[in-house]
Formats: structure tokens, C-alpha cells, sequence
């Protein structure tokens, strides 16, 4: 069964189990498992981090012979998740479905605040923290040298994980609007930490005469002690996994 499903990260611990906190996995666990009053584990397709949101997490769970039909899903889970979940989309997935494996491109928005952020907006959006309206093109031309695929080591926490730190990264779209400012981001896969490490770079960075030069130089580097500070998570959504034939 594949589900679709949205949270607020403000107070988990990131997606995956992790003994003695909570975590969206661990509550999406225990509200399938009363739903069909039998214990079912849950893969997810990408494991956000501490305080990051999502309104487009796929997850996947095997189950034979269910008691629920498939169109009852949504209902019967929502009645035993915190307010703070919402699945909003359930379907019959194929038995080799693998809602992590077989993703080809996962997508994140990256949401400022411009001017004030209202107490009620803490933990959803970041403040962006120079004056003014910041000019689209040239953040994008501050961007464009990360398009492609390349070695993000600079960009990323050490993880030892990782098969390797190559990913193919489209090129970043911004948007603006009169109050917010979205970075919009598109890869084959993303490495830890990786659009904080690279969206904390872009503000360190956009005080610079020549910011693209800046995220280039960090890029070429291959050494994330060469890396500015980390974006807060308060920003970051998980937006939408995209799989073959979508």
C-alpha cells in the first residue's frame, strides 16, 4: 500500500525512529497499527531531518489480506494520527514498490519570510536577514554553478552512508512573492543536511560582490568545513517525490 501524506516538523524529531523520541515514522507506525490492529512497519521516501516539514512524503507498507478496503484508507488512519500528520492519499502499489528505491527525483522548497516574521510563523518559514527585496535573477545566477551533476561533499554533513556524494541537481527555481521567497529544489537524491548547508552558503554568501563565485569556489572545494552555517529548518518542505511514469 502506498500512502501520501503531509506533517509539520516543528515537534518531531525528523522521520525516522529513534528510540525515546518522537519521530513521524514511529506515529505513522503506531497509527497503521491500530488501523489493522496488527503491527506494520513503514518506509519512507526520504528521511527529513529534525523541525523539516513535508506536504508530499510518500511512504509504502505490506500487508496481505486487508481488513481495510483501499479507498477507506485515508479514513481509517487519519482517525488514529496526531494533528500534526495528515496521509490526504492512499493507493494500491505494486509488491515490488519501493517508495525510497524506486524514486527518480525528490523535490524541497525552501520558504523566507521578508521583513517581519510573525510569532504565529515560527518554525514554518525562515527570516531572510538582509533589508529590502532581494532580486530573483541574480539569486538564480547565484545558484545556476550548482546545476548539474557534481560532488556536493562541501554541501553536506559527513556521512559515511552515503555510497557516494555525486548528485544530479536541476537547476534551482526562485520565486518571488510580495512577502515570501521560495527556493524551489530538484535532484536525483539528497545527501544530508545538503539544501540547508547550501541555502546558509547562498545567504552567507549574498553579501558578496560576486555570490555565484562564492557557492562555486565552496562547491570546487570538496571539504564542508569549507561551508558556511546551515539554514534553520523552519523552511524546509519535502514537497514531491517523483517516480517513473510520472
Amino acid at each position: 500500500m502506498r500512502i501520501r501524506l503531509a506533517y509539520d516538523g516543528r515537534e518531531f524529531e525528523g522521520w525516522q525512529i529513534q528510540p525515546g523520541k518522537r519521530t513521524v515514522q514511529g506515529e505513522l507506525e503506531r497509527a497503521l497499527s491500530a488501523a489493522y490492529d496488527r503491527h506494520l512497519h513503514l518506509t519512507g521516501a526520504g528521511r527529513t531531518d529534525s523541525g523539516v516539514h513535508a506536504t508530499g512524503q510518500v511512504a509504502h507498507f505490506d500487508i496481505e489480506d486487508p481488513r481495510i478496503p483501499p479507498d477507506r484508507v485515508v479514513a481509517a488512519v487519519r482517525r488514529h494520527c496526531p494533528p500534526d500528520i495528515l496521509v490526504y492519499e492512499a493507493s494500491e502499489a505494486e509488491p515490488e514498490f519501493h517508495a525510497c528505491f524506486d524514486a527518480i527525483a525528490r523535490t524541497y522548497r525552501y520558504r523566507f519570510v521578508l521583513g517581519v516574521r510573525w510569532p504565529h510563523e515560527r518554525g514554518i518559514v525562515a527570516p531572510w536577514p538582509y533589508p529590502g527585496r532581494p532580486d530573483p535573477r541574480r539569486l538564480a545566477e547565484a545558484l545556476a554553478p550548482l546545476a548539474g551533476e557534481h560532488d556536493f561533499t562541501s554541501y553536506t554533513l559527513v556521512d559515511q552512508s552515503a555510497r557516494t556524494r555525486e548528485r544530479r541537481l536541476e537547476p534551482v527555481i526562485v520565486e518571488l512573492t510580495d512577502r515570501y521567497l521560495d527556493l524551489v529544489f530538484t535532484a536525483d537524491g539528497f545527501l544530508r543536511r545538503m539544501i540547508r548547508m547550501i541555502t546558509g552558503q547562498l545567504v552567507s554568501a549574498w553579501a558578496e560582490k560576486e555570490p555565484a563565485a562564492v557557492m562555486a569556489r565552496v562547491l570546487s572545494a570538496r571539504d564542508n568545513a569549507a561551508c558556511a552555517a546551515p539554514a534553520l529548518p523552519d523552511g524546509l518542505y519535502l514537497e514531491r517525490i517523483r517516480y517513473p511514469g510520472e
